[in-house]
């Protein structure tokens, strides 16, 4: 919904002028890629310790020094799983933009097999291409919990 929003009401908005299918995609996908993002950035950043925090402060730290040296390194370390897994899911909800007309690597394989007649190979390729990245990240994922656990057992 977003994506037909963006594409075909938000002209209407700023006067009628046609918007670029990949300008309108871009501004819909990162608008709403944006909402979890900002929630898990929220998110990582309250479940860092008040007492923390006001310990810094008597220690004479200034408030943006808390931030940066204090919160913020914890708060990365916590939301990285989830900020990682988010990415994963935002590059596979890129191909939703094919609804409004954009051309993106799944519509693109549908057009060369309409030309080539090789279904079972191109959309192997594709299978392949996905899961190479999909699996690549998720690893990274997962390396990045072990560490978290690793870092939590080690001290």
């Amino acid at each position: 919904m977003v994506l037909f929003w963006t594409y075909y009401t938000f002209p209407m908005l700023i006067g009628g002028g046609n918007v670029n299918v990949f300008t309108a995609a871009l501004i819909g996908l990162t608008a709403f890629e944006t909402a979890y993002f900002a929630e898990y950035i929220r998110a990582g950043l309250q479940s860092i310790g008040t007492g923390q925090q006001h310990a810094a402060l008597a220690t004479g730290l200034r408030p943006w020094q808390v931030f940066l040296y204090i919160t913020w390194p914890q708060a990365v370390r916590r939301m990285m799983p989830s900020l990682l897994t988010q990415t994963i899911i935002a590059f596979q909800d890129s191909t939703i933009a094919s609804v409004i007309g954009l051309r993106e690597v799944a519509q693109t394989t549908t057009i060369v097999n309409a030309r080539e007649v090789r279904p079972i190979w191109l959309y192997s390729m594709l299978a392949i291409l996905y899961l190479g990245i999909c699996f690549s990240l998720s690893r990274l994922v997962r390396a990045r919990r072990a560490g978290k656990t690793a870092y939590r057992l080690g001290g």
